[in-house]
């Protein structure tokens, strides 16, 4: 397409573009949110919680009354609201200070073992109320993996059906490496084929699209506390596409001052907007009790390709809830 560069400036007169935060204020103070043309990578370890923060993002987004498509395609049918109803009554415990809140898990809680627990069953009964009293739940839609393939092809299909019904506003994809398709070639040309078909998707519909994938398997003797989006699994086009980069993982050299809670380090790798925020990481804390990244963060300066992170002295006008201690 050829467009002269006054009509550019013409066309662009007086328009605004709607955001969609993250509902994360670390990310939203980072990058202002989310646009329309946007095509979002996040990346972290194997086991360090990107399903979760899926869950995360995809609640956000429906309490600002926007229509979630969330494929997760990792999980079993209906894990995403098992994962909701586990961390609600997880909540109701602590609140209820009881005993059964320090060693309340996942297996055990599906294995029925706390049903003779009274205090679990009254956690579980205000649990229930509270799912369903948040109405705006409803504007999530899950897809999950309902035969043994899901390849590029299933998406398209999927996504025209609900752009021509006017049923989605953002797009979660959780995660890049269940896709299937392109058995014949290497992973690298595989993952750069779908981060461009995704990418091409996502403008093709007009939504905004965060997908989720794998950072490299870490070497033992790594020194890496902060993983640049070098380290993402595949070919270095996957994050060459992507607008936003954004790489997570547990901050196991720092302690947190908040009982329940696990420090986090999150870092911009890439902005279309604003280059600057890759010399930045955040360390916050993900609370138990809440299910979520507290609204406080610690802003780091990454030194030696993110072996070394200090605390920064300068504090940029945009960061407004920094704290030295989390």
């Amino acid at each position: 397409m050829r467009i002269n560069f006054f009509d550019g400036i013409a066309a662009n007169e007086n328009k605004i573009v709607p955001r969609i935060n993250y509902g994360f204020s670390f990310l939203d103070e980072m990058t202002g949110g989310i646009s329309q043309d946007d095509f979002i990578l996040i990346a972290a370890y194997s086991g360090q919680g990107k399903t979760s923060f899926a869950e995360m993002l995809a609640t956000n987004f429906a309490l600002q009354n926007k229509r979630v498509l969330f494929y997760s395609l990792e999980s079993f049918n209906n894990e995403i609201a098992v994962r909701r109803e586990f961390a609600e009554i997880r909540k109701q415990l602590f609140n209820k200070r009881s005993p059964l809140s320090t060693r309340f898990n996942m297996r055990s809680w599906r294995a029925g073992e706390y049903e003779k627990d009274q205090l679990y069953q009254l956690a579980k009964k205000e649990a229930h109320g509270k799912i369903i009293e948040n109405t705006k739940m409803r504007n999530i839609n899950i897809f999950y993996r309902d035969t043994s393939e899901f390849n590029i092809e299933h998406l398209q299909k999927s996504l025209q059906e609900v752009k021509f019904e006017k049923l989605v506003d953002v797009v979660i994809i959780d995660h890049l490496h269940f896709f299937d398709g392109y058995e014949n070639q290497n992973e690298n040309v595989k993952i750069k084929k779908l981060c461009n078909q995704i990418r091409d998707l996502g403008l093709l519909y007009n939504i905004p699209i965060v997908l989720f994938g794998h950072l490299r398997k870490r070497e033992k003797k790594s020194d890496i506390k902060v993983p640049d989006m070098e380290e993402i699994h595949g070919s270095s086009d996957s994050y060459k596409q992507a607008t936003t980069v954004v790489t997570f993982s547990h901050a196991f050299d720092r302690q947190s001052s908040t009982e329940n809670s696990f420090p986090t380090y999150f870092r911009v790798c890439k902005d279309r907007f604003n280059g600057s925020l890759n010399r930045y990481a955040v360390c916050v804390n993900y609370s138990v009790i809440h299910n979520n990244y507290q609204r406080q963060y610690t802003l780091m300066d990454c030194k030696k390709f993110g072996t070394e992170v200090e605390v920064v002295e300068n504090i940029p006008a945009w960061c407004r809830n920094h704290t030295h201690v989390i």
